[in-house]
């Protein structure tokens, strides 16, 4: 009995000592939201608790989905003092039909994700082809008095807008709490990229029947299909650096460069927006010759000398004017920065 005893606890100790490794070796799989619609993307996350995970093999999926981008990243933690390590892969997906449609086991080496369904709805077909259109989902439904009701509102942009304003959830015999902050993503709809602002409620009816929410209202003023001109960032003087305010300058193969002047612009940086403030002109004030397209982001993007940018001119500020001296135009640059990030503001709800 003492041996069997000792043989026991030695298994038992041989397992506890395999159990990290086994669970470090899975690799889950989540979406961004269940049920999706079918011609709307969504985001598929794979995650290994291990760099170790072999390349993945995401052929199994393109049966009954669209592949639209996939993105990796290996991430390391110290936890408890120990460093932990993982990886993961996301990927935009569409699906082909609606259903009740299985997300495939994905192999990654040695290691695999366990398959998941997902409830894919028709598309409503409905905008689609609308420049500004909404959603309103609530679940569960039916409901009952006092239980909370998810409400989900959803406006799809597909051009710039500005002043824009959405009206909050209102019902007569309800409680309503609006739950965090907005939410903003990119999304493919009906073969059209949209900015998608969402927006969530908890709705408590207070007593039986029939709950009427009151229609949810967009205004706004759209402002079209900008112009936009596209290029490869390379090496300029430095003149904004030294003032403060560092630009990129922007060597583009388009004939058409808008009028000399500063404009309010939305640069897409590898497929990331960011607001900026757009000189297009020879910079008097130092003497310059030559024409020169050089943007200021509003933001810190890093080293961007040899990326692709594109400038969407969304607003002219003011003409390009010669200075008296350097402090002058950094005075107005920073007055041009201020305006600019206001505009640019209003263009999102």
């Amino acid at each position: 009995m003492v041996k069997l005893a000792r043989v026991c606890a030695c298994i038992a100790l041989l397992f506890a000592a395999l159990a990290p490794s086994l669970a470090s070796a899975r690799v889950r799989v989540e979406v961004d939201r269940d049920p999706v619609v079918a011609d709307e993307s969504f985001d598929v996350t794979f995650t290994s608790d291990t760099r170790d995970a072999g390349d993945p093999d995401f052929a199994p999926l393109e049966r009954d989905f669209d592949i639209l981008a996939r993105s990796s990243q290996t991430s390391l933690q110290i936890i408890n003092g120990r460093p932990e390590s993982g990886q993961s892969w996301v990927l935009s997906l569409i699906a082909k039909r609606s259903g009740r449609i299985q997300l495939p086991s994905i192999t990654f080496g040695k290691e695999h994700s366990e398959p998941l369904v997902l409830d894919v709805r028709p598309s409503a077909g409905g905008g689609a082809d609308s420049d500004v259109f909404l959603t309103v989902e609530a679940s569960p439904q039916p409901a009952y008095v006092q239980a909370q009701i998810l409400v989900t509102v959803r406006l799809y942009v597909g051009v710039q807008v500005g002043n824009a304003t959405l009206s909050d959830l209102q019902a007569t015999g309800a409680v309503i709490e609006k739950l965090g902050d907005d939410r903003r993503r990119d999304e493919m709809r009906g073969g059209r990229n949209y900015t998608v602002f969402e927006r969530r409620y908890a709705v408590f009816a207070e007593r039986s029947g029939t709950l009427t929410i009151a229609p949810v209202e967009f205004a706004g003023a759209l402002l079209g299909r900008v112009y936009s001109i596209e290029g490869i960032v390379v090496t300029g003087r430095r003149r904004g650096r030294e003032l403060g305010f560092p630009t990129a300058n922007l060597e583009t193969s388009n004939e058409l460069i808008p009028p000399h002047g500063v404009y309010a612009t939305m640069v897409t940086i590898d497929g990331t927006f960011h607001g900026g403030v757009t000189n297009i002109g020879t910079r008097p004030t130092f003497g310059d010759s030559g024409t020169t397209v050089e943007t200021h982001v509003l933001a810190d993007v890093g080293d961007l000398y040899g990326k692709t940018m594109q400038v969407a001119f969304i607003q002219r500020l003011r003409d390009e004017r010669r200075f008296e001296d350097v402090d002058a135009l950094r005075t107005q640059i920073e007055a041009d920065r201020r305006r600019a990030q206001g505009l640019l503001s209003r263009l999102s709800v």
